[in-house]
C-alpha cells in the first residue's frame, strides 16, 4: 500500500455500498480491503447497493477498516462520475424521460453535468 492509500482514524471517506456475504452491505477499498459498516450506526440500516455514504473511518484492520456512515446515504444510482478519472463514459439509458424520451433522468443528469465524452447506449 502506497502512503496516498493510507487511512487516518476519523478520516472521511465515501463509500460506495456493494454485497457482502448473505447480502449483507460492505465497500471495498483499491487496496482490496473490505469495509464494514458499523451495524448499530441509525443510518445501517439505510444501506442499499448501489448507493454512496459518506462515513468516518472508525477502525483500521490490516484487511478491514469499519466505517461509521454519518449522514443519509446518496439516493440509489447517483453516479459519481467525478470520483474517477475516466477518458470516456459509457452508460445505458432507458429512456422514459427527458430528452423527447430517448434520454433517461440519470443519463440527462450524467450529460448536462459532466464535461468528459459520453456514449449513451439505448
Amino acid at each position: 500500500m502506497n502512503e496516498s492509500q493510507k487511512l487516518v482514524l476519523g478520516e472521511k471517506i465515501t463509500i460506495r455500498v456493494i454485497s457482502g456475504r448473505g447480502g449483507k452491505p460492505i465497500g471495498r477499498l483499491p487496496d482490496g480491503r473490505v469495509i464494514l459498516f458499523d451495524v448499530e450506526n441509525p443510518f445501517f440500516s439505510m444501506l442499499a447497493l448501489g448507493q454512496s455514504v459518506e462515513c468516518r473511518v472508525k477502525v483500521i484492520g490490516e484487511n478491514y477498516v469499519i466505517v461509521d456512515p454519518i449522514r443519509e446515504p446518496e439516493e440509489k444510482g447517483t453516479v459519481h462520475y467525478l470520483e474517477v478519472d475516466v477518458d470516456l463514459i459509457v452508460m445505458g439509458s432507458r429512456g422514459r424521460g427527458g430528452i423527447v424520451g430517448f434520454l433517461g433522468s440519470t443519463s440527462q443528469h450524467v450529460v448536462e453535468a459532466c464535461t468528459k465524452p459520453i456514449i449513451i447506449v439505448k
